[in-house]
């Protein structure tokens, strides 16, 4: 097999504009939720501004607290600067950059023309595992933090919601599809490397 026949053909330019205005918006969003978690964290917003977190809005679960101690009576805002809460708060954050991230990878390869290569192909994966546990496994965290927090009062409760609407239902069976489709193509991608090393 020659050179240029194992060679990725071009995308055409419109593909590559394309993959490039993602790659940037996959920065962004990078760039974007690092700055506006350290800010929320470190109370680093101006005074004025009225920030409020949103969460749980994609997540199969979501929790709340609420403290009930007349001698604190600011201690359920207090939650969102607990060390505790602010290192569970890393995983959802980590989740997000990791996907975005993926994501990015697949638009480079893409970009490259190189549509169905192993990288590409493990980055896809990676990307809708990332979406999966971001959706599962970090609102549990959280949920475990919040409980840690609660346990320091002698008085309050935390409440749990259950969502599986029709938008978080098909989210999850497209990230699942994407992961299962993706793990089987990288491994025929493998074994088509490893059959072109003997030819």
């Amino acid at each position: 097999m020659t050179e240029a026949a194992s060679a990725p053909a071009r995308p055409s330019n419109s593909i590559i504009w394309l993959a490039r205005v993602l790659c940037w918006l996959c920065w962004f969003g990078i760039f974007g939720a690092i700055i506006a978690t350290a800010a929320a964290s470190f109370d680093l917003f101006p005074k004025f501004w009225e920030v409020r977190r949103v969460e749980g809005e994609s997540d199969l679960i979501s929790s709340s607290i609420t403290v009930n101690d007349p001698t604190q009576p600011g201690a359920t805002d207090q939650l969102y600067h607990d060390p505790i809460y602010l290192l569970a708060d890393l995983v959802p954050l980590a989740l997000f950059v990791w996907a975005l991230w993926s994501a990015r990878q697949v638009f480079v390869g893409v970009g490259h023309g190189d549509y169905f290569g192993r990288r590409t192909v493990l980055n896809l994966r990676n990307f809708a595992l990332a979406v999966l546990l971001r959706m599962t496994v970090a609102p549990l965290v959280l949920l475990g933090a919040r409980a840690i927090y609660l346990s320091r009062f002698p008085h309050g409760n935390i409440s749990l919601s259950f969502s599986l609407n029709g938008s978080i239902l098909l989210t999850l069976a497209f990230v699942g599809a994407v992961a299962i489709l993706s793990t089987v193509m990288a491994h025929a991608a493998r074994i088509e490397d490893e059959n072109r090393q003997f030819i």
